[in-house]
């Protein structure tokens, strides 16, 4: 299986991750950092890689959600975008084993929540694309940041 870490949790966490022998690429070894999240997720998906991230909007965003679900992307959204680099790999690596199950079990598209404390959390996703449809003409996309 191999982990696709989005830009915003940088370099450090897939760099160690990748020396404990998690198979990772890391966002700017495959993407120019201006590439569109939407752009990107359809890619990650057509590979079959899974999303690590800390970025908590792609489901509240109509163009990522649309791309999330038209491509069969599954994401793990990491701890908070408060948390330090080496809080970020600490979660990661308590949390690894429920991750790899979650991604192996989880039919795809899916998105869950990765806390400090607790259980993995699944977002519900709309299964059909009526479903985005409605989600763009009526969410407002707030900008994507880290």
């Amino acid at each position: 299986m191999i982990f696709f870490f989005d830009r915003c949790i940088g370099l450090y966490v897939p760099t160690e991750l990748r020396r404990r022998g998690v198979e990772v690429k890391i966002h700017g070894e495959v993407f120019k950092d201006d590439t569109e999240d939407d752009e990107w997720l359809a890619e990650v998906g057509s590979r079959g890689w899974v999303v690590v991230g800390k970025d908590y909007k792609f489901h509240l965003r109509a163009n990522e959600l649309a791309a999330i679900v038209q491509h069969k992307v599954g994401c793990f959204y990491l701890g908070t975008g408060h948390m330090m680099k080496e809080e970020l790999l600490a979660l990661f690596r308590k949390k690894y084993q429920d991750i790899y199950i979650a991604a192996l079990r989880t039919t795809r598209p899916f998105i869950f929540k990765v806390p400090k404390a607790g259980s993995l959390a699944q977002i519900a996703l709309p299964s059909v694309p009526q479903a985005i449809a409605e989600i763009a003409s009526t969410a407002e996309n707030p900008p994507g940041t880290c």
